[in-house]
């Protein structure tokens, strides 16, 4: 703390950043502004995700940053981390002394499966205490207590039996600062101390009896290693840093070599080596800067600009090595945060060639965007792809560097990019990377999953898998999402939360889909729609029903895909509770006019068991034009849904399909409340029967109605009547007919309006009057 004697200010600078008091303390006000100042021991970086990184910092935790979020996991001070190289759910974070957890949700919650008397550990770690994976088996890791301990149960088994072994059998008080494990050869490991005999050998770790070399008399300089690097194909070939100094031997850690060159006399504290490079590329974090090196130059290149003049005490990459402008490093500082920067290129290489897709799934008529990703800068592409079904779109050629291309043709399409610059040229091939597997639906467009079958509803998680119907996808749970949506009627199980009854027609019988809560706290369903073209429509909307009832209420978000490229959040997310009752959600898809779109929903459970999230009634039609594609008397796409659900100056229109039918009305008349056109294309094809149980239609005072080209018939009431008049009425090639009422009472228009005759209109009275 500093004290400022001519403004009375009091600063302190502590871990969280800077603040000032004018009041003798009893307030402050932060001045860091954004600055970044945390102080990182370890970080973890994803192997499949670059923006996945899991951190552990002083005094603040373990957190992790998914797509650029930061979320605090583990309290107290955050040590190692790890994410699983094959599966990204599975992760582990550590606080002091060796207490390591894991998490098997994406770091939703951490259960200890390590520590001083835990799974038979019988020793505590260092403050930082270290553990690897196994390179090849994530089912296997190694951790350094005083000994080091070896368990191949770490992801599979529950928290409270994960099984460790003890591999070495040393008896001082030091504990283990850092682990090697030979990529080529897991058996070869190496190990360091902090004090006593500092440097271990074994080629023969996962043996029964592994035997150990002690190697502190060949070390090159005194204390440990801080960090130890095998070699990714010859685990006699290793570098150390040790002190100010990176040291490099050929021979299992007998004799070493001092490789630092010119690199500042400060502290080293951690290697980075890219995997696999030919030339044995690598980074190395000091206490000011990060400096590269591999075989093709004599000394060190300082690579730090930009990065902050602090303490770098661990280097990790993200690596594709098939894609290498995808890479990157990331440096835990201590005191500044996470940097990350692109990986060196000297300039003289040859191109990488590589691309990728904004989808590899689509309908007839859909367009994908292609990314190059090609490393070493290159000046030229030439793209290939076969069948010749496809045209190159939005001012794109084959010779674009990121062309976009519509597919006409259901089928596989294979993809070809060759890439060029002045050292060379690269291709890449990819067969059969596109998949047009469906024709897109053209609207109206209807799904209220009546027609599915129904899924369990077992408070099971992911186990329970729900196979859909008519285009509908629900992810894979385990991989690209945690649950499943599942079809369900009569109410989810759980009590005070979900519906009793599906949105329409309101019925206990009626279908919806689901997210089952149960046992199932924080995780993700997504549904995925089929392909819907927007060809043709004006003013295009989408319209749902959803119920989201229950005191630990998640959050529904909804995406949509356009030219295979997903925009998220189209709506404000849904989260809370919304009560006990079905809500409809209306969008404008209007900007999409002419495009296929798919339909993305993102359900996330919230934190206990009433947290059902349902969805029903899902429909795309052209705000102008309602067109009736069911006979049936309710549901989606009906007439009566058209007409309830309609806006004034809207059409009612009928599909070709339902031509030369007639539409049954059993739950009583239809009540036109807005001013719209209800139109056959052609002249009395169109049959709207009352089922002799009500009048057909009943128009409310005020409203402008045009009918034309219907049959209305077999209506009744107590003053009998095919329709009710209160409004104003033209009827336009509109047959009447078999319309029954009472003796003296009847007609077949009780009209209090305005009607007008326009066209071959026919009347018959069989009834009453």
């Amino acid at each position: 703390m500093e004290w400022n004697p001519h403004t009375g200010h009091l600063f302190a600078g502590h871990d969280g950043g800077i603040h000032y008091s004018t009041d003798g303390a009893a307030s402050f006000t932060e001045i860091s502004s954004g600055l970044g100042i945390s102080q990182i021991y370890k970080i973890g970086q994803s192997a499949l995700d670059p923006n996945l990184t899991i951190a552990g910092f002083q005094d603040n935790g373990t957190a992790l940053i998914d797509n650029g979020v930061w979320r605090t996991e583990i309290g107290g001070d955050g040590m190692e981390c790890i994410v699983d190289y094959t599966d990204d759910q599975v992760m582990y974070g550590a606080l002091y002394y060796g207490d390591m957890r894991r998490s098997t949700n994406g770091g939703n919650s951490f259960s200890t499966i390590a520590d001083n008397g835990t799974n038979g550990i019988t020793e505590s770690g260092a403050w930082v205490t270290p553990y690897k994976l196994h390179p090849t088996n994530p089912n296997a890791m190694f951790i350094g207590y005083k000994n080091l301990w070896y368990s191949t149960d770490c992801k599979s088994a529950a928290s409270n039996a994960v099984t460790w072994t003890k591999i070495s059998g040393l008896s001082t008080a030091a504990t283990i600062r850092d682990i090697g494990i030979a990529p080529s050869d897991p058996n070869t490991i190496y190990f360091s101390r902090n004090s006593g005999s500092n440097f271990y050998r074994s080629t023969n770790a996962l043996s029964g009896s592994p035997t150990w070399t002690d190697l502190d008399g060949s070390l090159p300089a005194g204390g440990y290693p801080k960090d130890i690097e095998v070699h990714h194909s010859n685990p006699q070939i290793l570098w150390i840093a040790l002190s100010n100094n990176i040291y490099k031997s050929t021979n299992g850690g007998n004799s070493w070599a001092d490789v630092s060159g010119t690199l500042p006399n400060i502290s080293l504290n951690t290697i980075a080596l890219v995997p696999n490079h030919p030339q044995d590329a690598m980074y190395v974090g000091m206490d000011v800067g990060v400096y590269y090196k591999d075989n093709t130059l004599t000394d060190w290149i300082f690579y730090g600009d930009f990065l902050p003049n602090t303490e770098v005490l661990e280097l990790e990459l993200y690596y594709e090595e098939d894609c290498p402008s995808k890479s990157k490093l990331m440096a835990a500082t201590y005191g500044r945060g996470l940097w990350e920067t692109p990986l060196y290129y000297n300039g003289s290489e040859a191109p990488v060639a590589c691309f990728e897709a904004s989808s590899t799934e689509g309908c007839v008529g859909s367009e994908i965007s292609f990314t190059d990703y090609t490393a070493y800068n290159p000046t030229s592409w030439a793209w290939t792809i076969t069948p010749a079904t496809h045209s190159y779109e939005g001012g794109t050629s084959p010779n674009s560097q990121n062309p976009q291309v519509k597919f006409y043709a259901l089928g596989t399409y294979t993809v070809s990019l060759t890439a060029t610059n002045a050292n060379g040229s690269d291709q890449v091939i990819k067969t059969n990377f596109i998949n047009i597997d469906e024709t897109a639906y053209t609207l109206p467009y209807y799904e209220d999953f009546e027609s599915m079958a129904g899924c369990g509803t077992s408070s099971d998680c992911g186990t329970t898998v729900c196979t859909l119907s008519n285009g509908w996808v629900n992810m894979d749970n385990g991989s690209e999402d945690d649950i499943d949506f599942r079809v369900d009627s009569g109410g989810t199980p759980s009590a005070n939360t979900g519906p009793l009854t599906d949105y329409n027609p309101g019925t206990s019988s009626g279908n919806y889909i689901y997210t089952e809560a149960s046992a199932c706290s924080g995780r993700t369903a997504i549904l995925l729609s089929p392909c819907v073209d927007l060809a043709g429509s004006t003013t295009p909307e989408l319209k749902f029903a959803y119920h989201m009832s229950g005191g630990n209420m998640g959050i529904l978000h909804l995406d949509i895909m356009i030219k295979g490229t997903w925009y998220e959040n189209i709506i404000q997310p849904i989260t809370g509770d919304q009560g006990l009752l079905w809500k409809t959600m209306t969008v404008s898809l209007s900007e999409h006019v002419g495009e296929i779109i798919n339909l993305r929903f993102r359900a996330i459970t919230g934190n206990g068991y009433q947290s059902d999230i349902t969805i029903d009634d899902i429909s795309i039609v052209d705000e102008g034009v309602c067109m009736v594609t069911s006979t049936a008397d309710t549901g989606m796409g009906t007439l009566r849904h058209c007409v309830e659900n309609s806006v004034d100056g809207q059409m009612i229109t009928f599909d070709p399909s339902i031509q030369n039918t007639e539409i049954l009305l059993l739950t009583g008349a239809i009540a036109v409340d807005n001013t719209i056109d209800i139109m056959s294309i052609e002249e009395n094809n169109i049959g709207i029967s009352a089922s002799g149980m009500s009048r057909a239609l009943d128009i409310a005072q005020g409203k402008n109605v045009h009918i034309a080209g219907l049959i209305i018939r077999a209506g009744t009431a107590s003053s009998g009547r095919g329709i009710r008049n209160m409004g104003t009425l033209t009827l336009e090639n509109v047959d009447i007919y078999d319309n029954n009422a009472m003796a003296g009472t009847g007609s077949l228009i009780e009209n209090m309006g305005d009607i007008t005759i326009l066209g071959n209109c026919n009347f018959l009275i069989e009834q009453g009057n």
